[in-house]
């Protein structure tokens, strides 16, 4: 699963696709450069992760983080069911919702991309850097 206005380079989506295990219900790729340039520290959402990786928080609120969720997920129908488990109790039902239901359980784990490039492009701000670093960024692409 991809936020649909995030672009991702290639490592992180073939390091994400192995990420499967019985000890997760979902895997996020998370950037731990909280302070990264292209994050948008208005817009992001948040992770807090424990000390084997797993997450613990997600929010666009969350006080305490140390990561920043890149928008690409290895989902299993853990997440759908977690999802709808939100709406059954009244909550929206958003993608957050169901992934903290998922690290309430211990089932959410994160994937460090370490120094990858990814970017959120949902404003014109962003749009430009994608312009101008993308190509150098996914030489796959533009070669």
């Amino acid at each position: 699963l991809m936020m649909s206005d995030h672009i991702f380079s290639a490592p992180i989506l073939s390091r994400l696709a192995r990420q499967h295990g019985p000890d997760r219900g979902v895997t996020l790729a998370i950037d731990r450069r909280c302070d990264n340039p292209l994050v948008d520290p208005d817009d992001a959402t948040w992770v807090k992760t424990d000390q084997r990786g797993f997450i613990r928080a997600i929010g666009k609120t969350i006080a305490d983080y140390d990561a920043v969720d890149c928008g690409a997920f290895l989902a299993t129908p853990e997440l759908t069911a977690a999802i709808q488990a939100a709406i059954a109790e009244g909550q929206a039902g958003s993608l957050s919702e169901g992934m903290q239901r998922l690290a309430d359980a211990g089932r959410a784990a994160g994937m460090d991309i370490g120094t990858a490039w990814w970017l959120d492009v949902d404003d014109p701000r962003a749009h430009a850097l994608a312009e101008a670093q993308a190509p150098r960024e996914l030489p796959e692409i533009y070669s």
